[in-house]
């Protein structure tokens, strides 16, 4: 394997020191390559054979990219016996994520734990089912046992909000409980901080450790303004920031409330105009001294609102009484945790955290942790950065002396709602580093992004993450090296926008104004949007420097989550014409699913008026509000079933039609519901009614099928009845989140966590001025100081600070804004050739002397804050290029948006002479924003041109007295309809026609009229036969497309009209659809002129919904042919 390697990474390869190592691999330096290629060199080096190597990752995927990669490497040597060996070994290889291991561990050793070798791992959706119940079990042995605390703490914590409730409480502390190694020490441990007395108390230090760093920021900002002003020669501004920087000064050797006292008297001096004169030739700095001073004032404001006032022996002896809340809680953890468990068994389920826990008890055996230590002579993790404390303490009972290779990457940890710790692989290097117990790699060249994008990533972070803030060094240990030149022509490799918005106040509406100028203007997160689209229309498809050309596919926009935001920018980057793939959260459901459950709920209980209204809007009923209205208002029962019952019973109508066809579909389902599982009559009516069809050639479509795949398979998980299913769905919730639509050239949107791993050509990263969601729960926990809680006053009914939790939300705020760091690192190095960050807010082109980036409430103060430090206040509004970035400061109301460019024609076309304006578009103007198929070659016609010489689509007058020929040929459509190619027998038809009389599809004064032979032979024509052969057919589809005029044949317009229809036939085959048309007419030879732009609209249709090649066919009626339309 020949391969250059940099110096770095051929000390992370070297294998001829036996001792333990840790690699910190950034972004883009090849971690997988190396890891890999480490494992090859022991096999050929050491001839260490495969299946004695253990190799973990957190996803399956990767544990597969590594299987294949080491198998790639091993195909080069198979000529040799010992490659070849190990190339059979690699399938039964323990490479796989840690759960696989854990649950291959625990069904070896099952006896040793009491277990059934056979257990299940427990799907998600069932898990938190079997969490509920397992709640519902403790609250009510609660609440019988009438305990007092139990109820006071309900009565504390139990208050309903949008988000909380008490049962969410209890769940999200569960969720850290089991992240707990040995819970019982680490709760008794934090348990004594209440008890500890004086400042010294760990919370009361925890808040002042933070004071500290907030005040000495401000001292330190005040005395480089003091030095700058003395620069400039004035005297009296410079001993106002002294004098304000002595203001921020708190001694050492005092604690927290000492320092609360000392900000509480702190006398600000006065901005006399002495100051302000020295400064006025000196803007800047007049402007950020000013600035600084507020901000001081709003600090101390801040830091002594809550607690000043108050002895340490007073809050301290008020957190205190919480004490018999937190015991509580956690004895109820405990509870819920065996209660879970207890019903976990009696499905012969474990959920990840059993495999974790129980994999931690096993390797507490002596003679397990023998056998399961002896068995492999490395251990390879990956992603080390991504651990809980738990499967830390796994890989540490399983290790032996120096056979540890830990790969990872503090700056990318981004999972700590998972509870991973990133602390743990920081431990492991310093352990490492200080005892000699093994050696720590810093990876740091990139092979992924340009050097202009590197240069800019270096930049943010490297006077932003440190030890303390962000849990790693990244200035010492994590800069970037790379030489990427592959860019964008014409293109600057790093672009920074902020858009700003004027604050003007309104004025009063005076004088004529032009309606079309006076719109509302956008938000700031829609103007972002059109700035990224008016960007994404500029640079596709522009050439690299390598000469690849830049397509939709090669552009993410990468967002912090995907709820509104992601929706605004969907709906803009649309709007424009761009073609966007987005996973967006389903807050709501989408129609797709929204009909489906409404029929599922009428199945159920066809007396609930609302979900019976629902379906009858929806596909399943085809009525519109009108109708509905109409149903209402002539009938009278009760209960909507019973009034569409008597509205069929009362009037034979088209709207009866489908209230009888509904009520037939209704009532077969409905008995099907009583005999079969959920699962099943959720497949039938989704797949066997051509509801997939019809979710397919709604907008979007290929989405909505996936989330209706989904829906279809969660009614696999409820093992039930349709009313099992619907009871199980409420508790579970939405269907998840909707698939993006699969490859294609479309912009994908996505979320910075999905991007992890990823790489892409163009990133942007929209949005970053928005706030962090901080979390401010009533119950915190903490790995630092356990678990807190306000303080509730049960006779005033109200809650007060409590110092243990202010202390706990501080701590942990901190590590989730370390993490919001570390996920912009994670976004940002995500970029190949070109990184287009937007963000909002004036205030963040000036330089803020006293930032301090662990009170950051949003990304884009980090990425704006390095800027200012490095090439100073930006007050302009245009383009600047600064180094290697472009920075462009634009006001929200300069991005244009559609009407105002509408609007600016208008003004430029107010000489025009208006009675001799010939509009350019009037073409357009005659056709609809829906067209018909079946009336496309009408459309085309002469008739269609207002030429009426033409008499080709004139009605025929016939069987005068009997039926016309129009109702023959819906009859002849009919029958074919229900008849069934199978039995296609004389006896079979007239059966068929039969029933249709019976059912009132076809009316008897037609029937009579019918030629029976001509459907007899329609369902034997031998070339339609073989066209069905292999093949599903589906019968009367309607459907729903875009299309524009040009596809359709109608003229050279490319406006995009909705293109609807009924295709007669369809065919479904493994290579492909095909689509039949059946015609009766008079003039059969004139089929394929007459009606070749429908059958074409069919095609087309069919090849957008289901992206299948289409062949097209019309079967005339009348002499059996069938016709091939080209």
């Amino acid at each position: 394997m020949n391969r250059n390697f940099t110096r770095n990474q051929l000390i992370a390869l070297d294998i001829s020191q036996e001792k333990n190592v840790a690699v910190s691999a950034s972004a883009g330096t090849g971690k997988t390559t190396v890891l890999v290629e480490r494992i090859f060199r022991l096999l050929e080096a050491k001839r260490t054979s495969v299946d004695r190597l253990l190799v973990v990752t957190f996803t399956k995927l990767a544990a597969a990219e590594m299987k294949e990669r080491l198998k790639e490497s091993l195909s080069e040597r198979l000529s040799e016996p010992f490659f070849a060996e190990q190339a059979q070994k690699l399938e039964m290889a323990d490479i796989s994520t840690l759960h696989a291991f854990c649950a291959d561990a625990l069904r070896s050793y099952f006896y040793v734990l009491g277990l059934e070798p056979n257990f299940s791992v427990a799907e998600d959706s069932v898990a938190q089912e079997l969490k509920n119940d397992a709640f519902d079990r403790v609250a009510e042995s609660e609440l019988n046992a009438e305990d007092e605390v139990y109820l006071r703490l309900v009565e504390m914590l139990g208050k309903k909000s949008e988000q909380t409730s008490f049962k969410q409480t209890v769940f999200r502390l569960y969720d850290f409980f089991v992240c707990r190694p040995d819970f019982d020490g680490w709760f008794e441990e934090k348990r004594k901080y209440y008890f500890a007395e004086g400042e010294g108390n760990p919370f009361l230090s925890a808040l002042d450790e933070e004071l500290k760093k907030g005040a000495f920021a401000f001292e330190s900002a005040a005395e480089m303004l003091a030095r700058e002003a003395f620069e400039c020669k004035a005297a009296a501004a410079a001993q106002y920031a002294q004098t304000l920087a002595s203001c921020a000064r708190l001694p050492e050797g005092e604690g927290f409330f000492s320092h609360l006292k000392r900000l509480s008297e702190a006398e600000f001096p006065v901005f006399s105009k002495k100051v302000k004169a020295e400064l006025e030739a000196f803007p800047d700095l007049l402007f950020r001294l000013d600035k600084l001073t507020n901000r001081l004032k709003r600090f101390v404001w801040t830091q002594t609102e809550k607690f000043g006032g108050e002895s340490a022996e007073t809050l301290l002896a008020r957190c205190r009484k919480n004490v018999v809340y937190i015991d509580k809680l956690s004895e109820l953890l405990k509870k819920l945790d065996r209660e879970f468990f207890k019903l976990k068994r009696e499905k012969n389920l474990l959920d990840y955290n059993d495999l974790e826990h129980l994999t931690l008890t096993l390797l507490d055996d002596e003679q397990a942790r023998r056998e399961l230590c002896g068995r492999y002579d490395m251990i390879f993790v990956d992603e080390f950065q991504d651990v809980n404390r738990v499967q830390n303490a796994i890989v540490e009972k399983l290790r032996r002396e120096n056979n540890l290779f830990l790969v990872g990457d503090i700056k990318q940890s981004i999972y700590g709602f998972r509870q991973c710790e990133p602390r743990i692989f920081a431990e492991k290097t310093e352990r490492f580093k200080a005892t000699g117990e093994g050696s720590v790699v810093y990876m740091n060249d990139n092979f992924r992004s340009h050097a202009a994008i590197l240069d800019f990533v270096n930049t943010v972070f490297s006077g932003v993450m440190t030890h303390e803030f962000g849990t790693a060094d990244y200035a010492a240990d994590g800069m970037f090296c790379g030489e990427g030149d592959e860019s964008i022509d014409g293109v600057c490799p790093v672009v920074l926008n902020c858009v700003t918005e004027e604050k003007a106040a309104p004025k009063k509406a005076e004088g004529l104004f032009n309606v079309r100028r006076a719109e509302i203007r956008d938000d700031v997160c829609r103007a972002q949007a059109r700035l990224v689209a008016a960007h994404i229309k500029e640079i596709a498809g522009k050439l690299t420097s390598s000469g690849r050309r830049i397509g939709y596919g090669d552009i993410v926009v990468l967002m912090r989550s995907l709820t509104n935001r992601a929706r605004v920018f969907c709906d803009v980057l649309s709007g424009c014409g761009i073609p966007v793939a987005a996973s967006l959260k389903n807050d709501v459901l989408g129609k797709e699913i929204k009909d489906l459950l409404n029929f599922l709920r009428v199945l159920d209980n066809p007396l609930n008026d609302i979900p019976f209204a629902g379906a009858l809007l929806g596909w399943f009923g085809g009525l519109d509000a009108r109708e509905l209205a109409v149903v209402a208002e002539k009938t009278n029962p009760d209960y909507l079933a019973k009034r569409t019952e008597e509205y069929c019973a009362k009037f034979k109508d088209g709207l009866s039609d489908k209230l009888a066809r509904f009520n037939e579909l209704r009532v077969k389902y409905g008995f099907l519901a009583k005999c079969v599982k959920a699962d099943r009559l959720v497949a039938q009516l989704a797949y066997s009614t051509g509801y997939d069809m019809f979710v397919s050639g709604l907008p979007n479509g290929r989405v909505r099928r996936t989330v209706l795949n989904r829906f279809v398979r969660r009614a696999e998980n409820s093992d039930g009845m349709l009313c099992d299913f619907l009871s199980y769905f409420d508790k579970s919730g939405a269907v998840g989140e909707s698939g993006a639509a699969e490859g294609g050239n479309a912009v994908r949107i996505m979320s910075m966590h999905a991007a992890k791993g990823l790489e892409f050509p163009v990133v942007v990263l929209p949005c970053l001025e928005a706030d962090f969601v901080v979390e401010n729960p009533a119950v915190s926990a903490g790995g630092e100081l356990g678990i807190t809680l306000d303080y509730y006053d049960f006779d005033k009914k109200e809650i007060f600070p409590d110092v243990a939790h202010a202390a706990n939300c501080l701590v942990n705020r901190r590590k989730q804004t370390e993490e919001e760091l570390r996920l912009l690192y994670v976004a940002l190095t995500r970029a190949k050739n070109h990184l287009f960050v937007v963000g909002a807010g004036k205030e963040y082109l000036f330089r803020n002397d006293a930032f301090r980036p662990t009170a950051a409430t949003n990304s884009f103060s980090w990425i704006m804050d390095a800027v200012t430090r490095k090439f100073g206040s930006q007050d302009f509004h245009g383009t600047r290029k600064l180094g290697s970035i472009e920075l462009n400061a634009v006001a929200k109301e300069a991005v244009p948006s559609v009407s105002e460019n509408i609007a600016e024609e208008l003004d430029r076309t107010k000489d025009i002479a208006w009675e001799d304006f010939v509009y350019p578009y009037a073409e357009a103007t005659t056709l609809g924003t829906k067209v018909a198929a079946s009336g496309l070659d009408k459309m085309n016609s002469p008739v269609f041109s207002n030429d009426f010489s033409s008499d080709l689509f004139s009605p025929v007058l016939e069987y005068a007295g009997g039926a016309t020929r129009t109702e023959l040929g819906t009859a002849y459509h009919r029958l074919l309809e229900k008849s069934d190619f199978a039995h296609s027998d004389a006896e079979s038809v007239r059966h068929t026609l039969e029933s249709c009389v019976t059912d009132g599809l076809i009316e008897e004064r037609v029937a009579r009229e019918l030629d029976l032979k001509k459907i007899t032979a329609c369902l034997n024509n031998p070339e339609l036969k073989a066209l069905a052969a292999d093949g599903k057919i589906y019968h009367e589809l309607p459907f729903l497309a875009t299309a524009s005029f040009k596809e359709l044949g109608l003229n050279a317009s490319t406006e995009q009209t909705i293109l609807q229809g009924v295709a007669d036939m369809l065919i479904l085959k493994e290579n492909g659809a095909v689509v039949v048309d059946f015609k009766f007419t008079k003039r059969p030879d004139m089929l394929e002129k007459n009606y070749a732009l429908q059958l074409k609209a069919y095609g087309l249709a069919v090849n957008k919904i289901l992206g299948l090649s289409v062949e097209t066919y019309v079967l005339s009626i009348d002499d059996n042919k069938l016709i091939k339309i080209v």
